[in-house]
């Protein structure tokens, strides 16, 4: 087990994250609102070919069919159980393939096809290495249609140690005001245990960061569609 999955999985975490999304990450509807409005309005095409790297239980993936059903979509996820959850959840859209497949897997491979008009990636790229992150960019680029665009929704870190306090308090706050308004326990102390974890610090880039290695990798443009605390939507085009 990869130390990444070790830090997430352990406890029956991934699982407790799938249920509780929208209280570990209380912006997540306005991520994904913006990155629908990023579909709608610049994947013209009728019938798009579309990849999501990391497709957890396919609740991201099932808002864009619902968008467009016409459209193609690869879901790569390294968990054999997310994929099930994900197979259960878009049974009732036939033009959907399954790669079981870890973000290792990917940036050693790539991802084995091509002919993508959008890219797309909801709160996991995060976990890779800067070097790893710079190698996946390159096939991504590599496998999207000129004119293709790659989206990610994701956490970065802030410029600024006061930054940083202040983000991480709100966070903090905003999780636990979620949990009580749901009559569940608080769960800041568990994520935040889990996201101070050294290993897991040290591969968090800032949004700067991240939009540089856009441009390395050959996008252009590149832009940040969305930013709140540390969450934000950003991309870029294949040009």
């Amino acid at each position: 087990m990869n130390t990444e999955r070790k830090i997430w999985g352990e406890g029956g975490f991934e699982e407790k994250y799938v249920n509780l999304r929208d209280i570990i990450v209380p912006c997540v509807e306005r991520l994904e609102a913006v990155f629908y409005g990023f579909f709608r309005n610049i994947v013209r095409e009728e019938n798009p070919v579309v990849c999501e790297l990391g497709c957890g239980d396919g609740t991201t993936a099932e808002g864009l069919l619902k968008i467009n059903p016409s459209m193609r979509i690869y879901l790569f996820d390294g968990s054999p159980g997310m994929l099930e959850r994900a197979k259960r959840r878009l049974s009732s859209f036939p033009s959907v393939e399954f790669i079981e497949a870890d973000f290792s897997e990917l940036v050693e491979n790539g991802l084995g096809r091509g002919g993508f008009h959008l890219v797309y990636s909801s709160l996991a790229l995060h976990h890779l290495k800067r070097e790893d992150k710079r190698t996946l960019l390159g096939h991504i680029i590599g496998s999207l249609v000129r004119g293709g665009y790659f989206v990610n929704m994701d956490t970065v870190v802030p410029p600024s140690p006061e930054l940083e306090g202040w983000y991480e308090k709100t966070h903090r706050e905003e999780m636990d005001e979620r949990a009580l308004e749901r009559g569940l326990e608080p769960v800041s102390e568990e994520v935040m245990r889990r996201a101070s974890v050294a290993e897991h610090r040290q591969k968090l880039l800032s949004l700067e960061e991240e939009l540089e290695l856009l441009k390395e990798a050959g996008f252009s443009p590149v832009e940040c569609f969305y930013k709140y605390l540390g969450f934000c939507v950003y991309g870029g085009k294949r040009p």
